[in-house]
This record gives C-alpha cells, sequence and structure tokens, in this order.
C-alpha cells in the first residue's frame, strides 16, 4: 500500500527535524520547504496527502498560502489536509485559520478520513 505523503513546511529547521523525528518512524513519505515558495514548488512535482503549515514564514505566511492553495485547487476533495503549526499561536489566528478552511472547503466523505489512519497503520508495519 502507498505511503502517506506528508509535506512539513517551517522556516525553523529546529521544528522541522522534530516533526520529521517525530512522524517517521510511521513510515510516511516526509519532505520538507521552509517557505510556503519552495513548498508550491514540491506540490507542483508531487501530491500530498497532508501539509503540516506553520504560521509564520517568511514571504507568504502560512495562512496566505493555505489561502492559495484552496483557492487554486481544481477540485478541493483532492486537495492535502492542512494542519496549521505555530508556537506562536492566539485565540485571533485559530479563529483566522479556521474561517480561511471553512470558507473554501468541501465536504469530505468519511472514507476519506478513515482512509487516511487505516494507511498510517499499514505503513508503520
Amino acid at each position: 500500500m502507498k505511503s502517506l505523503r506528508l509535506l512539513i513546511v517551517d522556516d525553523e529547521e529546529a521544528a522541522r527535524y522534530g516533526i520529521r523525528r517525530a512522524l517517521e518512524s510511521f513510515g510516511y513519505d516526509i519532505a520538507e520547504a521552509e517557505t510556503a515558495e519552495s513548498a508550491r514548488a514540491l506540490m507542483a512535482r508531487d501530491n500530498f496527502d497532508l501539509l503540516l503549515l506553520d504560521v509564520n514564514l517568511p514571504g507568504i505566511s502560512g495562512l496566505e498560502f493555505l489561502q492559495q492553495i484552496q483557492s487554486e485547487a481544481e477540485n478541493l476533495a483532492e486537495a492535502p489536509l492542512v494542519v496549521i503549526i505555530t508556537a506562536h499561536g492566539s485565540e485571533r489566528l485559530a479563529v483566522q485559520a479556521v474561517k480561511i478552511a471553512v470558507s473554501k472547503s468541501k465536504p469530505r466523505s468519511e472514507a476519506h478520513y478513515s482512509e487516511i489512519p487505516s494507511r498510517s497503520r499499514t505503513s508503520a508495519r
């Protein structure tokens, strides 16, 4: 079975390293990017199942990148799931991220979400 493809987008090398170390034992196929621009280049070449996206990025912010991903996706059901990560969170930031995600999202089937853990368990064996 195909390994889950993750893209970690964070400008801090130590954060990317820590996330990678925590997840690589599950057998995920993990790529890293320091900026939204470099993440976009990786996404143009490969499909990812999940983006771990930092909010505070140099250049295009994580939230701006999330908006771009959603507005450019031909089929949002096939766009990667995005998890926003930050060391400097606030309630305002959380509300802003949810508004962006909800305003552009389309419902995904329950099967779509249930497939991710099963793929993770399979690839960890």
